[in-house]
């Protein structure tokens, strides 16, 4: 999950917070309702629960005191009388920093609105405070029976990874198994995981694949969920035979063998996900079978756009000891206008290839032609290097210009510095054409000079571009000579704030 959805996910609702607050210091009509609660996701428990401790004790504290609720009996007290008006208050009150405040809390828990509401009080199985844990698991042995099968699922990867927890007693890790059988029941049920949308499914696939609760219909889950991630992973673990996962300890667990492997390959090779189409190649690259007529789908794959897969290929197609090198080129002597073929070329051939995408690019058409020449260029065809710089310098489509910009890089050309120096007059397009990254590659009195041109010209490259200066500077990357600082002193004249900049940075 991005760190982004992370803290989405894993921050504490003020819903929640204000209804807490508001019953603890007995504002009229205040409560906690179920769905202040359960919005929260179960599986950022630990996250959530500090803050909502944080925010609570705090009031505790201004509010009413420590001292009296440092003391069991009026720590059980308060709670009796605040959850008397609320009953879903003891829930919040049971991640409190007070070891009474909790153990009472969870004695007065009367029910479980739901997944998170029942995650919160597994949490109290492994309180730090042995009275807390023993009342948590009084609780929670009778509120099992109650429970319904949807709260229990809905919380389930916290219960696959209770076993990892290290303070919990045997009653409590008994409990705790008791739920799991419960759950596995469920989402061991052939259309259960299909159902599952979203980021959820992929701890889910873990967590099916860790139990193998799950293990027959896993091959159902590879081809139809809908989710791309969790078909890939289940592909891989289905194919590969085991499953591997971290705990303390790395684990493994092997997977059924009751299928045909090989035709479930042959069927996720058409799979719209990049991952699945992997796995299922990988596959079939190591257990090769004259069964299927493998070279084939390896040549195909051969000219796939996506690196990982052509380079699979590649790899079984050489153990293969095929020539899959001329047979590129009579294809593309064929074809020669076909992009697949010429940006395969341009990435694993030779000099002599480099000829043939320069005389392709010449009677190509104009949006097409610059994939041709990125490709020779990559093979360093000097007619194509040319003809690049020329685009990267004056083209005026600007995306294409940057697109060429980009591939000179990767084919390890920059642009000389006198084209450099020219095409700062266009100020403020130079920069979007993407130049300032060939600007970067030389020294740093070079790329000054070219940033006083771009202030002359109207267009002041960003701090950050300084800052990075002054970092190659303090790595001592800078060589003076005479006539550049003459020649800077001269252009600060038109560019006053590259002129500061290189007074700070000690140039001038």
């Amino acid at each position: 999950m991005p760190p982004s959805e992370v803290g989405r996910h894993s921050s504490l609702d003020k819903r929640l917070l204000n209804a807490a607050i508001a019953v603890i210091r007995r504002e009229p009509g205040a409560f906690v309702s179920r769905d202040a609660i359960e919005l929260h996701d179960h599986r950022f428990v630990a996250l959530i629960a500090d803050q909502l401790r944080r925010a609570i004790d705090e009031v505790l504290y201004c509010d009413l005191g420590w001292e009296g609720l440092n003391r069991a009996v009026e720590a059980e007290r308060f709670v009796i009388d605040r959850s008397q008006t609320d009953e879903l208050l003891p829930l919040v009150l049971s991640v409190s920093g007070r070891g009474y405040i909790r153990e009472s809390a969870v004695r007065n828990v009367r029910s479980v609105t739901g997944p998170f509401a029942l995650t919160l009080l597994v949490q109290r199985l492994n309180d730090w405070v042995p009275q807390v844990r023993a009342a948590a698991e009084a609780k929670l042995a009778t509120l099992v029976p109650t429970l319904r099968p949807s709260v229990i699922t809905g919380c389930i990867e916290t219960l696959w990874r209770f076993e990892g927890v290290g303070r919990a007693s045997l009653a409590g890790r008994e409990l705790v198994q008791a739920l799991v059988h419960i759950a596995n029941d469920v989402v061991g049920a052939r259309d259960w995981l299909l159902q599952v949308r979203g980021d959820r499914a992929v701890g889910l696939v873990h967590g099916l694949l860790r139990t193998g609760v799950a293990d027959e219909h896993m091959a159902r889950v590879a081809q139809e969920h809908g989710h791309p991630r969790v078909r890939a992973i289940a592909a891989k673990a289905i194919l590969e035979g085991v499953y591997s996962w971290r705990a303390r300890t790395t684990q493994r667990r092997g997977l059924p063998h009751r299928l045909d492997r090989q035709s479930l390959a042959l069927s996720l090779l058409n799979d719209r996900s990049v991952d699945v189409q992997y796995w299922a190649l990988h596959y079939l690259a190591q257990h090769d079978s004259d069964a299927v007529a493998l070279e084939p789908i390896l040549k195909r794959y051969l000219l796939h756009p996506r690196i990982k897969l052509s380079e699979l290929a590649r790899w079984k197609l050489n153990k293969r000891g095929v020539d899959w090198l001329s047979w590129v080129r009579r294809e593309f002597a064929a074809s020669p206008r076909d992009l697949r073929l010429a940006k395969l070329l341009g990435r694993v051939g030779t000099a002599e290839d480099g000829d043939a995408l320069w005389q392709s690019a010449l009677g190509t058409a104009e949006d097409r032609r610059a994939v041709f020449l990125m490709a020779a260029a990559q093979l360093q065809h000097a007619l194509a290097l040319a003809e690049l710089e020329t685009l990267a310098l004056a083209d005026s489509d600007l995306p294409a210009a940057r697109r060429v910009t980009a591939s000179l890089l990767e084919a390890k050309a920059l642009i000389p510095i006198a084209g450099l120096r020219e095409a700062t007059r266009q100020g403020e397009v130079f920069i979007k054409r993407g130049l300032l990254a060939h600007v970067r590659r030389h020294d740093v009195l070079t790329q000054l000079e070219i940033f006083s041109l771009l202030e002359a010209a109207g267009s002041v490259p960003e701090p950050t571009e300084f800052a990075r200066l002054n970092r190659k500077i303090n790595r001592g990357r800078l060589e003076v000579t005479p006539d550049a600082i003459e020649r800077l002193r001269r252009l600060s004249e038109a560019s006053p704030r590259t002129a500061s900049w290189m007074r700070r940075l000690q140039i001038l």
